[in-house]
């Protein structure tokens, strides 16, 4: 029981620390989605984040740059939530790096796959000119025209992208903590942030282009049906490494700027920032021991809401449908 609670815990943080990181970077986001979705050779100038943002303040003004942020929200937190529960779970015990990565790996690709539905949402609510109304009824909308299984259009690209990123992330972020911080240091906020952006940057660099392949699967950059790989040669042969770089300065391959390299890396850190800090403040702490009750009370009401829950279903069912006869 106690295993549990701190596993549901870490959850509890999970969420919010998500919520917070989704305020913070929601608007690079909105310009990474424009970047992916809407540039092509003859509108070159969408390609810079520079020329991506002006494009959004013109047509949208300043509210632009937070399309999509309540789908967002419902998404971040709920993904967020699994994960760091499934992560608490996975490496509550003595582990190494195989692990480590693969515990990061696993928990991130099912939270990822699980909350699909609502990232197909959000990532349409992003790109300007696609009219959202709400959640559920985008949700609908979608389901009639393009049938239930579209909501998990581009799922594996996202869950390879993800999974491969965080479990990237998690290694080499435990690796720079242990690295920068002795285990009698106790807490320290700038090298657990110093040690997520790298992380993240290693991280964004290895998964980057399932990000470009997902963004325009879900977005209906596509018409025709292709695999996975299909999709990486079509993609390779029309656009060439262009295509899918994301930092490489070198090469003159620019394809998303490094302000928007640093969105994917910038949210991550600010998240586990969060958990960490908040783990040092709260556990052991009235706070803690409150939200302990809570989950307790929960948990003995589970078998209650078990079995009441189909009377609940009917009942939201019926709803539903006196709702639809008017």
């Amino acid at each position: 029981m106690v295993e549990q609670q701190r596993v549901h815990f870490q959850g509890l943080l999970g969420a919010t620390a998500s919520l917070i990181s989704t305020l913070a970077v929601q608007p690079l986001e909105v310009i990474k989605m424009v970047m992916i979705v809407k540039s092509n050779p003859a509108n070159y100038r969408l390609t810079s984040t520079y020329g991506s943002a002006e494009y959004i303040l013109i047509n949208e003004g300043l509210n632009g740059f937070y399309r999509g942020l309540r789908p967002a929200l419902v998404r971040n937190m709920s993904a967020g939530f699994l994960y760091f529960q499934m992560l608490s779970y996975a490496t509550s015990v003595e582990r190494n790096v195989s692990q480590d990565f693969l515990a990061s790996f696993f928990a991130r690709g099912l939270s990822n796959f699980i909350t699909n539905p609502i990232l197909l949402i959000e990532t349409r609510a992003e790109v300007p000119g696609y009219q959202y109304t709400s959640l559920w009824k985008t949700a609908k909308t979608i389901a009639k025209q393009e049938g239930v299984m579209s909501f998990f259009k581009g799922g594996l690209t996202c869950s390879i992208k993800d999974s491969l990123f965080a479990g990237i992330y998690y290694v080499v972020y435990r690796k720079m903590h242990e690295m920068f911080l002795t285990s009698d240091s106790g807490f320290s906020p700038s090298i657990t942030f110093l040690s997520g952006m790298i992380a993240g940057l290693v991280g964004t660099c290895a998964s980057h282009p399932f990000e470009i392949l997902r963004a325009r699967l879900q977005t209906n950059y596509y018409h025709d049906q292709m695999t996975i790989m299909e999709r990486f040669k079509s993609t390779y042969q029309n656009e060439g490494l262009y295509g899918f770089t994301i930092l490489t300065i070198c090469l003159d391959l620019l394809k998303v700027s490094v302000l928007d390299q640093l969105e994917k890396p910038l949210a991550n850190s600010i998240s586990f920032l969060l958990v960490e800090h908040l783990n040092h403040l709260l556990y052991g702490t009235q706070f803690h021991f409150l939200i302990v009750n809570l989950m307790q009370s929960l948990y003995k009401n589970k078998q209650i809401y078990s079995k009441n829950r189909n009377l609940f279903i009917i009942f939201l069912l019926f709803l539903y449908y006196k709702n639809q006869q008017f």
